[in-house]
């Protein structure tokens, strides 16, 4: 190869990388943008300006705050608008949550309190446990530690998902088929800056 068209090869490499570096550019630009921007919806969301002075919440309005969670739950009263557990944890997830997951006895007792339901097992909420494969589990991956059954833990099918209700006892759990529809309760983390 020539002099010349080693130098002309050379001189297109250098353009090429020259062009890359700018795109590269660019993108580092674009995702900071966009990280700005999700950010700043997210105090958007949290944050709101009154009196030219901004006040920030743990959690967004309508969201009930406990320790370092918020918890939305959604309480209808006609059966219409109900959801399965799939169909509750997909709405969950757009409002950037996930079903809620109970740690503690005091988790338990704040949702039970908060579960606007009556007696009736048929009208319970939906949480983020369920039993996909033969075995009880949360939707984060975490295993069953706390229990707060009523009554039998119904194991006749491997495809059963878990509600809490309003019943004689504190603490109501019970199991139904993840396909009939129940109100449902979100959680997701607590903003702290």
């Amino acid at each position: 190869m020539s002099h010349s068209n080693l130098s002309r090869s050379c001189d297109i490499l250098q353009n090429e990388t020259q062009e890359l570096r700018t795109k590269l550019e660019a993108k580092i630009k674009e995702a900071s943008r966009l990280n700005l921007t999700c950010a700043q919806s997210t105090i958007d969301a949290y944050c709101r300006i009154d009196n030219k002075r901004s006040a920030c919440r743990h959690c967004e309005d309508g969201w009930i705050h406990n320790r370092f969670s918020c918890y939305v739950i959604f309480h209808y009263e006609y059966e219409l608008v109900w959801k399965t557990w799939s169909e509750a944890r997909d709405d969950c997830r757009r409002k950037g949550a996930d079903l809620v997951i109970i740690n503690d006895k005091e988790e338990q007792a704040l949702l039970y309190d908060k579960s606007f339901g009556s007696t009736d097992a048929s009208k319970g909420y939906w949480l983020g446990l369920s039993k996909p494969a033969g075995k009880w589990g949360w939707v984060d991956g975490t295993e069953v530690t706390l229990r707060y059954w009523t009554g039998v833990n119904d194991t006749r099918s491997s495809s059963r998902c878990a509600q809490i209700w309003k019943n004689e006892r504190p603490f109501g759990w019970s199991t139904a088929d993840c396909k009939e529809k129940r109100q449902w309760m979100c959680e997701k983390k607590a903003l702290f800056i």
